[in-house]
């Protein structure tokens, strides 16, 4: 396809998204996963591709920046029991219908609770950022407040942050090969993927698209080096989504990828990667049975129903 040839774009930054517990996983048999520690990166200087690095989780977390001990580590560690809240703050472009499509199937059988969308929250634009977040945040944790019974689960295109811990938070989400999704991200604004509205549509290219650019090419887009398509919080923004609501967030830096890597080693049992998704499936059932079994089954009849 057009996006994946090779394109000169010399100001476009270093991307790091799959951070180091952001993970591959396998499933071996009859035992936990083990993990293949994933980093997804564009070359930082030309983005002639994009490069899929496995390392090994030691040669990872030894000695470098955000590494976690693993000892408080929630990560690809096994849950038990039922009475648990799950946080899917689902980063926008990675497959995320077919995950909230699947819980609503477990809420249909009775085994969830309740299923909470964020997408209807109203933030005031004029806020700004640092507002802007701190208001959802304060919004979302009042819905989690106000549910009654567990499991349950929360789900939106939010930032991570910390919800009430007497909850018994499970956070979980999905990533995608960074370039994939610039260019998922990029079309959609403009075109929907067929399930949008055009309200939708309408609303997103008045605020964010000059009608100059509305048929431009990803390609074009990155040589002219339009800040659509080469701005670094553009760029970095699944990091952002990891590291959290602080405004520095947003600015790609070393310590942004250090907050990013704390958070899902501490915080997530599961980050997927959406090229495996039979795999994240997979990792769900394994290291929680008691809320997801059976869903890798679902997916693959959700699938061939398509």
């Amino acid at each position: 396809m057009y996006w994946r040839r090779r394109v000169k774009c010399s100001n476009l930054i270093l991307l790091i998204i799959l951070i180091s517990a952001s993970s591959i996983f396998v499933i071996l048999k009859g035992s936990l996963p083990h993990i293949s520690i994933t980093r997804i990166f564009v070359d930082e200087r030309n983005m002639k591709e994009s490069r899929v690095v496995a390392e090994d989780v030691d040669s990872v977390t030894n000695g470098q920046i955000g590494a976690s001990s693993y000892t408080t580590a929630k990560y690809g560690k096994p849950v038990t029991g039922k009475d648990h809240l799950i946080v899917y703050n689902r980063v926008p472009k990675c497959g995320s219908r077919t995950l909230l499509a699947l819980f609503e199937q477990l809420k249909n059988e009775k085994r969830l609770a309740t299923v909470i969308s964020t997408q209807g929250f109203h933030v005031p634009r004029d806020l700004g950022f640092a507002g802007g977040q701190r208001a959802l945040k304060d919004r979302i944790n009042q819905a989690i407040d106000q549910i009654k019974h567990l499991p349950s689960a929360i789900e939106g295109h939010f930032r991570f942050h910390s919800v009430d811990r007497s909850k018994n938070p499970i956070y979980i989400n999905i990533i995608r090969e960074p370039l994939d999704r610039m260019v998922s991200q990029y079309y959609y604004r403009r075109f929907g993927d067929g399930q949008t509205s055009d309200r939708f549509l309408k609303k997103e290219l008045n605020r964010v698209i000059d009608s100059e650019y509305l048929n431009q090419t990803f390609n074009d887009c990155v040589l002219s080096e339009r800040l659509e398509c080469s701005n670094p919080r553009i760029t970095s923004f699944q990091t952002s989504f990891f590291c959290g609501i602080h405004p520095n967030c947003s600015i790609p830096s070393a310590w942004t990828l250090a907050e990013a890597k704390m958070h899902v080693d501490e915080d997530y049992t599961v980050v997927g990667v959406a090229e495996d998704y039979s795999g994240f499936l997979s990792v769900l059932e394994k290291l929680m049975p008691a809320l997801f079994d059976g869903i890798a089954a679902k997916y693959q009849i959700q699938s061939k129903g398509k």
